[in-house]
């Protein structure tokens, strides 16, 4: 299973652990069966000061972020969205669709977007 990881996927938050942010979540695997995965969200994520405030392809965004948090959102819910203040007062946000993957029930970083 590729694609939307989160339409694959449930029970889906964040773990602060060691400094960085990982992404947990049950994900369904070829055969049907759903499967514990996780991804450290820093080793892809990193900050930067702009109006975006993350962006993919870098490296290390929660030593300069605080208040993150993890939710779906959008008209469905079906937008699994990355949120921190970054830099002081800036609200950052990604959508953690464009570059996670869902690959036979492991969460997997992919640079070709969605």
């Amino acid at each position: 299973m590729a694609g939307d990881w989160q339409l694959s996927s449930k029970d889906a938050y964040i773990e602060p652990r060691g400094g960085h942010t990982i992404l947990k979540a049950l994900c369904r695997n070829e055969r049907g069966q759903w499967v514990h995965s996780e991804l450290d969200l820093d080793d892809h994520i990193g900050d930067e000061h702009s109006a975006q405030g993350l962006t993919w392809q870098k490296r290390g965004f929660t030593k300069n972020a605080h208040d993150i948090r993890f939710g779906f959102e959008g008209a469905g819910d079906d937008q699994p969205v990355l949120r921190a203040t970054v830099y002081g007062n800036s609200q950052a946000n990604i959508n953690t669709r464009e570059h996670i993957r869902n690959i036979n029930g492991h969460l997997e970083f992919d640079l070709a977007p969605l």
